[in-house]
C-alpha cells in the first residue's frame, strides 16, 4: 500500500511545506519593499525584497530552457549570498557583475549576508589591493625589496594587506606597523618573506604571476599589487597562491633548502613527487594555509612563526615512529631559524571534515522526518559507526601515547595534587570569566561540585594530547578516521600546547563539538522553526545528542581497551563544563549571536554535576 504523500519526504505536498517554512522566517516577504532589478537577460525576473534591515534577492527562470544572468549588485559589494532553502554561502559580491546559471523554470532566493564568510574555497573578493600600486622591475623581486619600492611595500601596500589577512591574528588592534625583518629567494620570481608585524613574525612568501602565463584560482584574490617589466604585466602575490611555492619546498626536501636561514628536513614516509604533479588549494584564507600536491602531499604553512618546537611537526612525527594509522604520516617539515614555517604529511583520500559532515547528516535527517510523520529508524546508524570508529582512533592514539619513553616530552607522568590545584585554578578562571558575560546558575555550588570531582583525578595518567580535539580535526576517510592538526590551540604559548594533560580533555572536546553540531542545526535549519514539525525536529536532535555521545564513548573505550572508570566519568564532565565555559567567552567575543549554543550546553551540565 502506498504511503500518503505527507509521509514520503519528498512529495510536492513537503515540497511546498517546505517554501513557506523558508518564506516564514523572513519578515521582508511579508512586510518589506519589493524592488525590480533589470537585466539584459529578460528571460530571468530578479527582484529585491526589503525590510529592517533584511534583504532578500529573488532570482526566476521563466523560461522552459537554461539561462544564465549577470547581475549588477555593486551595492551589495562585500556581501555575501546565502541560499535560503539550504543555507548555502556563494561567493562574496564584488563591483562586477555577478553571474547566476538557472535551470529552467529554476529559481533562488538569497539573503545578503554582511556577516557570513564566503565558501573557502570561493576565489572572490569584493577589495582589489593589486589595483593600488604599480612596481616597477628590471630582472626580478630583488628590484622591490632592496630598492626605494620597498619603502611603499612596507609603509603603503603591507599595512593594509596584513590586516585584512585571515591569518593575522591582531586585527583588533587595527592598521599594523609592517617591516620586511628578512627575505630567501627561491629564485628571480619567488622568495620567502618575514614580516615583523607589531613585533610579531608572519611568514609572507611572495610571487609574480604574470598575466601571459597560466593563472591558478588564488592569485589575484591574494594580490598585493601590479607588476610591470617592460610591456609584461603582471601581479605581486603571495607565493602560497602559486604553483611554484609548493614545488620549491618539495625540492628543498628532496634536495636541501640551500644556504639560508630555511631548514628543510625529510621524514621516512617522503616520497618524490613528479614537478608537473597537479596542485589544489582548499582554500585560500585560513589562520594558517594548505595546498595539496599531487594528491599525494599535503602542505601545511604556518603564517606566525614562534621559535621553539611546534607541536605539529612533533607529534606527527612520534604518532608516526610509533606506528599509528590514524594519522596522515609525516613527510617532512621545514623551519627558519628556530620557527616552524611548515610541515608535508600524506595526503589520504576524504569526505570532508567530520563536523560538517555531521551537519549534512543531521540535516538531511531533520529534513526528511521532522516535516514527515515517518519514524527516525536507523536513519543515523551510519552516522553511529563512524563516530564510534572516530571515538575508537582517538582512544588507540591516546594508547600510543602512553606508552613508555625516555623522551622527557614524551614520557607519561600521574595527576598529582599539585597537578589538581593547576586544574582548579584554571577552572575558576574560565568560570569567571563566562560568569562575568552570562547568569550560568549558583557559581559557588558548580565550582563546589566541580572542585570534588577534580580531586579524583589524583593518580590518573597525564600524557600528550591533541589538545584542541574537535569535530573539525577529523576527517571522514572511507569509514576511517583520520586525526589531524595537531598545533593545539594557535594562541596558547608553544609550551602550554606542547605540556602533558589527561588524555579526557580530548574527549571532552569530542562531546562539546557533538553538541554544537546539534545547535548549528537548531539554528540554521528552517524546518526547526516550526509549530508543525518543531517537536519532531527537537526529538530527532535529542536523539541524535544521545546516540553520538554513547556511540564516540564506546569506540573510545574499545580503543583503549577498557570503559571508563566512574572517577573519569566524573573529571571528564568537569572538563566538558570547563570547555563550554571556554566557548561562552570565544563566542561572545566573535559571534556574539552563538552564544546561547554554550550557555545551554554549560547550563545541562553544570546540573548533571
Amino acid at each position: 500500500m502506498s504511503k500518503p504523500s505527507g509521509a514520503v519526504p519528498y512529495s510536492l505536498l513537503n515540497w511546498v511545506r517546505r517554501m513557506l517554512v523558508v518564506r516564514g522566517r523572513w519578515k521582508a516577504f511579508g512586510r518589506g519593499t519589493v524592488r525590480f532589478l533589470r537585466p539584459q537577460n529578460r528571460k530571468v525576473l530578479v527582484y529585491l525584497r526589503e525590510f529592517e534591515g533584511e534583504t532578500v534577492l529573488c532570482v526566476a527562470n521563466v523560461s522552459r530552457t537554461a539561462q544564465a544572468v549577470e547581475l549588477d549588485l555593486s551595492e551589495f559589494a562585500g556581501r555575501t549570498p546565502v541560499e535560503l532553502s539550504g543555507e548555502v554561502a556563494f561567493p562574496k559580491i564584488g563591483q562586477l557583475t555577478y553571474l547566476l546559471t538557472l535551470q529552467p523554470f529554476g529559481f533562488y532566493w538569497f539573503s545578503l549576508s554582511a556577516e557570513t564568510n564566503q565558501p573557502a574555497w570561493s576565489t572572490a573578493t569584493s577589495d582589489n589591493i593589486a589595483e593600488y600600486h604599480t612596481f616597477i622591475i628590471r630582472t626580478g623581486l630583488n628590484d622591490i625589496i632592496d630598492g626605494r619600492q620597498r619603502a611603499i611595500l612596507e609603509k603603503e601596500v603591507l599595512p593594509a594587506y596584513v590586516a585584512q589577512r585571515r591569518w593575522y591574528q591582531g586585527k583588533s588592534s587595527g592598521v599594523p606597523a609592517v617591516r620586511i625583518a628578512d627575505t630567501q629567494s627561491f629564485d628571480k620570481e619567488l622568495l620567502f618573506g618575514v614580516l615583523d608585524v607589531n613585533g610579531e613574525h608572519y611568514a609572507l612568501p611572495l610571487a609574480i604571476a604574470w598575466e601571459d602565463a597560466p593563472s591558478n584560482p588564488f592569485e589575484a584574490a591574494l594580490a598585493l599589487g601590479r607588476v610591470r617589466r617592460g610591456a609584461r604585466i603582471g601581479l605581486l602575490t603571495d607565493g602560497f597562491a602559486t604553483a611554484g611555492f609548493a614545488r620549491a619546498l618539495l625540492h628543498g626536501l628532496a634536495e636541501g633548502c640551500g644556504p639560508g636561514a630555511l631548514a628543510c628536513s625529510r621524514a621516512p614516509a617522503f616520497a618524490e613527487i613528479a614537478p608537473d604533479a597537479e596542485i589544489e588549494w582548499p582554500g585560500a584564507e585560513q589562520s594558517n594555509s594548505t595546498l595539496i600536491v599531487g594528491r599525494r602531499a599535503v602542505i601545511k604553512l604556518f603564517r606566525r612563526l614562534v621559535d621553539g618546537v611546534h607541536p605539529e611537526a612533533e607529534m606527527v612525527r612520534a604518532l608516526t615512529e610509533r606506528g599509528f594509522t590514524g594519522i596522515a604520516s609525516l613527510m617532512g617539515e621545514v623551519r627558519y631559524k628556530e620557527a616552524a614555517v611548515a610541515v608535508v604529511q600524506r595526503f589520504v583520500e576524504n569526505q570532508g571534515d567530520a563536523f560538517r559532515w555531521s551537519l549534512d547528516q543531521v540535516g538531511r535527517l531533520i529534513d526528511d522526518k521532522a516535516v514527515t510523520d515517518g519514524e527516525s529508524g536507523n536513519d543515523l546508524e551510519a552516522y553511529r559507526n563512524f563516530i564510534t570508529v572516530a571515538g575508537r582512533r582517538l582512544g588507540e592514539m591516546h594508547i600510543v601515547l602512553a606508552q613508555p619513553s625516555d623522551d622527557p616530552d614524551f614520557a607519561p607522568e600521574e595527576a598529582t595534587a599539585g597537578t589538581i590545584a593547576a586544574w582548579r585554578e584554571r577552572l575558576h578562571a574560565q568560570l569567571d570569566a563566562a560568569f562575568a558575560l552570562r547568569d550560568l546558575g549558583d557559581r559557588n555550588a558548580i565550582c563546589a561540585a566541580a572542585g570534588k570531582a577534580l580531586g579524583e583525578g589524583k593518580g590518573l595518567p597525564l600524557t600528550r594530547i591533541h589538545g584542541d580535539l574537535h569535530l573539525g580535526q577529523i576527517l571522514v576517510a572511507a569509514g576511517d578516521a583520520i586525526i589531524i592538526d595537531f598545533e593545539g590551540e594557535p594562541a596558547k604559548p608553544l609550551a602550554e600546547r606542547r605540556a602533558k594533560n589527561s588524555p579526557l580533555r580530548d574527549v571532552a572536546g569530542m562531546l562539546r563539538s557533538f553538541d554544537y553540531v546539534g545547535g548549528v542545526v537548531a539554528r540554521n535549519d528552517r524546518l526547526v522553526n516550526t509549530s508543525q514539525s518543531a517537536d519532531r525536529a527537537k526529538t530527532l536532535l535529542t536523539e541524535f545528542g544521545h546516540i553520538a555521545r554513547d556511540a564516540f564513548l564506546d569506540g573510545y573505550a574499545k580503543g583503549r581497551g577498557r570503559p571508563l572508570e566512574a572517577r573519569e566519568e566524573k573529571l571528564l564532565a568537569v572538563f566538558a563544563l570547563e570547555k563550554a565555559a571556554y566557548e561562552i567567552v570565544y563566542e561572545a567575543n566573535n559571534r556574539p549571536d552563538w552564544i546561547d549554543v554554550p550557555a545551554a550546553g554549560f547550563i545541562r551540565l553544570a546540573a548533571a554535576l
